[in-house]
């Protein structure tokens, strides 16, 4: 049996993890359940001794407890070669440790200054040092102590225990952030974020004491702001401070992957960075020429509403939008930062009409098996094209055309071009756009308008086409509203309500599509190349392929 298994080097692996995470469980658990071990015991015992008629005085003695208890606990793990030595866990790294204090201080200025001014109290108001020292002092010691504690047992103890546990230090990061998240269910998320920061200091700098400045200073910051033992009033009220604390742990977590960042830096990763600050840099670009040409576009389509009978405010907000996304689309491909307008008007026909003829079918095939009782005889009438006149039809197709256009203009020639070049990723940035195009469209219809979208965002990365894709998303359109609606027909074919049981359905046949088109581009696209490679082979050998 053991000679079976040591052929697949997986279950060797997995059975070498096993047994070092069995091996080691005991000291994390060891460590978990002594870190609020004065608490079990009904509060700090060996200081009773002092009094100093202050209410701080039971936190100070608590982290007094727990810092001695702490230091003993690890100078056995410094013993025993499992935490790092003393003149590490106690260098203070002076350099890195004033860097993110300063960004660190940053940080909290800027989510306050962030809130709308009126939803700032002014009440900075601190107890007077002077008139009430025993606050101030009790206050500020029981903090820094209670930060100088928590690192200790959170991230030289704890953190290196679960490192040797699991055997990686990241694993190890993100299994103690969720355990002394845990630990306080007030402010889980808030503990979760400062661990993930500590973390990663406490990973690059093995200093215990680099990352307790940093502690004491986010917890100083926040208790000014909340109200603390030596405040008169806080400086925010509880929901802008919520507000407040919401945008510092996501700064928290963005300046975790800054040190992790800096600390790997490299010519290659400095490179990334600069490509991905360019690519922010002209998506802001082209949000600024949407804007613009949004302002200079407006008299011209005020002018154009009811000028003629088929100018509809309809189609005439579907043409302003399609101007808006078309001329950052046009800079971008003169720019090279998007598909070439020969590849963006590429029509593809065999692909384009085998797709609008299976879209078109979806909707109708999505009812008939869903809603069979529907297709009664006679019911669908459908307005005869060659009685109706050229206006009805101008105001019918052409602003489902342009809608359609300009959707695929902005979701995918725009969108989805400027993501997948932002993401190096062209399936990231196709789902990424589904997402958005299914954002907006109205929520009751996300269950077959995001496969849509799927559809339409593949369809565009293998084709590159928005002609492609505008025809294949008419054909749909146009099918959808001959099934439901009435501006093809002379009465409902199935009423909207109706429809809803098809919708799901409508998904799944939609998703099908999906992956018998990419089947099928991923089997042509082989064929191709074999072709091309048999065609570059010598004679010899193509007759050799050809026999085969």
């Amino acid at each position: 049996m053991l000679g079976i298994l040591s052929r697949f080097p997986q279950v060797s692996f997995l059975r070498r993890k096993l047994f070092r995470i069995a091996r080691w469980a005991p000291l994390p658990v060891l460590v978990w359940v002594l870190m609020d071990w004065p608490n079990s015991i009904d509060g700090p015992h060996l200081w009773t001794i002092f009094d100093f008629g202050y209410r701080g005085e039971y936190r100070l003695f608590l982290n007094i407890e727990l810092a001695l208890s702490g230091l003993a606990l690890l100078g056995v793990l410094v013993w025993r070669g499992i935490s790092p030595g003393w003149a590490t866990l106690l260098l203070p790294r002076f350099q890195v440790s004033l860097i993110l204090i300063a960004a660190l201080s940053a940080l909290l200025v800027g989510a306050i200054w962030a809130l709308p001014p009126e939803t700032r109290l002014h009440q900075f108001r601190p107890l007077d040092p002077f008139a009430h020292p025993e606050a101030w002092s009790i206050s500020l010691a029981s903090l820094a102590l209670g930060a100088f504690q928590q690192e200790i047992w959170g991230r030289a103890i704890l953190q290196t225990c679960l490192k040797r546990m699991f055997g990686n230090r990241w694993v190890a990061l993100g299994v103690a952030g969720v355990l002394l998240a845990a630990a306080q269910p007030g402010h889980r998320v808030e503990a979760f974020c400062t661990s993930v920061l500590l973390g990663v200091v406490f990973i690059r700098t093995h200093s215990v004491v680099c990352t307790t400045a940093l502690h004491f200073v986010l917890k100083l910051g926040l208790g000014v702001l909340q109200g603390g033992t030596f405040m008169v009033a806080s400086y925010l009220e509880p929901r802008e401070f919520w507000a407040v604390l919401a945008w510092t742990c996501l700064g928290l977590l963005l300046l975790a992957v800054a040190v992790e960042l800096w600390h790997r830096r490299s010519p290659r990763l400095i490179q990334s960075i600069r490509t991905f600050a360019k690519d922010l840099l002209v998506i802001a670009l082209v949000y600024g020429l949407y804007q613009v040409t949004s302002r200079w576009g407006a008299p011209l389509w005020d002018a154009l509403m009811g000028a003629n009978e088929w100018m509809t405010p309809m189609l005439v907000t579907q043409m302003d939008l399609l101007v808006r996304a078309a001329v950052p689309l046009i800079a971008l491909a003169w720019w090279a930062r998007a598909p070439s307008l020969r590849e963006i008007l590429a029509l593809h026909s065999k692909t384009t009409v085998s797709l609008m003829a299976l879209g078109a079918c979806l909707p109708v095939l999505a009812a008939a098996i869903a809603i069979p009782e529907a297709f009664r005889p006679g019911h669908f009438s459908p307005i005869n094209p060659l009685n109706a006149g050229a206006s009805y039809w101008l105001g019918a197709v052409l602003p489902l055309a342009v809608a359609a256009l300009h959707e695929e203009v902005f979701h995918r020639a725009l969108v989805q071009s400027l993501l997948g070049r932002l993401l190096r990723s062209q399936w990231a940035a196709a789902i990424l756009s589904a997402l958005f195009f299914t954002v907006f469209h109205p929520f009751e219809g996300a269950v077959f308008v995001f496969p849509g979208g799927l559809l339409f965002a593949i369809v565009f990365m293998r084709t590159r086409s928005i002609l492609c894709t505008t025809l294949l998303h008419v054909a749909m359109n146009l099918s959808v509203r001959m099934v439901t609606g009435t501006q093809f027909t002379h009465e409902v074919f199935i009423p909207l309500a109706d429809y809803v049981p098809a919708q799901p359905l409508l998904g799944v046949l939609v998703l099908a599509l999906v992956v018998g088109f990419e089947c099928c581009w991923r089997v042509t696209v082989k064929a191709k190349t074999r072709q091309i490679g048999i065609a570059e082979m010598p004679a010899s050998t193509r007759q050799i392929a050809d026999g085969c």
